[in-house]
């Protein structure tokens, strides 16, 4: 398993550079350029401004984009003046920010050691750009975070009406950052056959001064190749109505998991508990706990050690389809969907990855 970093900066001739990078003959559905490879419908760019104060830059901080469903779909690092943009986003979804804590104290301080527990300031501005008319406003009531190295949330804000942020004090924070931490589970989202994972990262801007387009690159990310091979696609397993025993399909899954787990002793799992809507909220959380646990025994009970699983649970409120039809009639098939495990693979010094086929 392995994360890859390149910078790399070309000029006009950018099919060649990905076609060599790549050992393509042609790039993806297209023979005609980088354009070809973008989503029409994914026109907005998302930019921002970081800085410690109004002295220090932000410079160097590592910045992931998250969706509605707190996958991680891109992530950047910010320049020397504390810049960082995101191109080619579906302007229907809402984001979130994640600031990587390590890269700011590091910026910040010099290096983790020295500010540990110093408290960091953080302020800055984020704007969103329609890359058709090229207008440009403030991003307004987006949430940014700062995550340490598990993804677990250590500060927060929110841009105002105008796009502008500024972390404050921690105090008395704790409590809304325990519960968002157990609300929220941030995750790679990647498909090994979306092309705007794979190059869409290649970012157009245009340098004062210059006559031409200049095309720089930050690519961070999986060897999608390796991965699709040695890990699994680990399937959810699902329960019947008000029950947590495990079907037969779901111990042959479960086998397929601990039989990854010993030949990785590395890697460890979390495994998150669900339910329908019926019955009461306190009922279902009770039931989608005993789902997790239920799990989460079996591995154990085959030798798996404890402090490799992580398990949650989250009752009605992470439903995977919908419970009722739009006219109200019952969703048996969607129910179904929602009385289920699911599992996430963590290996260390990345981010949890979902695979998606």
């Amino acid at each position: 398993m392995a994360q890859e970093s390149k910078f790399r900066n070309a000029f006009f001739n950018l099919n060649n550079e990905i076609t060599s990078t790549y050992a393509l003959r042609k790039l993806p559905e297209s023979e005609s350029g980088i354009d070809q490879l973008q989503n029409p419908d994914h026109y907005l760019m998302i930019s921002g401004n970081i800085r410690h104060n109004s002295v220090i830059p932000g410079k160097g901080l590592i910045i992931y984009l998250v969706n509605s469903k707190n996958e991680i779909i891109y992530s950047t690092t910010s320049d020397e003046h504390g810049f960082f943009q995101f191109m080619f986003i579906d302007p229907k979804e809402p984001y979130k920010i994640l600031v990587d804590e390590t890269s700011a104290r590091i910026s910040y301080f010099g290096d983790t050691k020295e500010g540990a527990t110093a408290e960091i300031t953080l302020e800055g501005r984020l704007e969103q750009t329609d890359l058709r008319s090229r207008n440009t406003t403030g991003l307004a009531n987006t949430e940014i975070y700062f995550v340490d190295d598990n993804k677990q949330i250590t500060h927060l804000s929110k841009t105002n009406d105008k796009g502008n942020f500024k972390f404050g004090k921690k105090a008395d924070l704790n409590k809304d950052l325990n519960r968002l931490n157990q609300e929220m589970a941030f995750i790679y989202r990647i498909k090994a056959d979306d092309i705007n994972i794979l190059y869409g990262s290649y970012i157009r801007t245009i340098q004062p001064g210059k006559t031409g387009l200049e095309y720089s690159e930050f690519i961070d990310r999986l060897f999608l190749e390796k991965l699709a091979k040695e890990v699994p696609a680990f399937e959810n397993i699902y329960f019947d109505f008000d029950k947590f025993f495990l079907r037969n399909r779901s111990v042959e899954i479960l086998d397929i998991i601990y039989a990854f787990m010993v030949a990785n002793p590395e890697v460890t799992i979390a495994i998150d508990g669900h339910c329908d809507n019926i019955g009461t909220e306190d009922y279902n959380m009770g039931l989608s706990s005993r789902r997790s646990n239920s799990t989460y025994t079996f591995l154990v009970s085959k030798g798996i050690a404890k402090s490799r699983i992580k398990s949650a649970w989250h009752g009605e409120s992470r439903p995977a389809a919908a419970n009722a039809y739009p006219d109200g009639k019952d969703n048996p098939e969607g129910r179904q969907l929602n009385r289920r495990v699911e599992f996430k693979i963590d290996i260390p010094g990345m981010a949890q990855v979902t695979l998606s086929y």
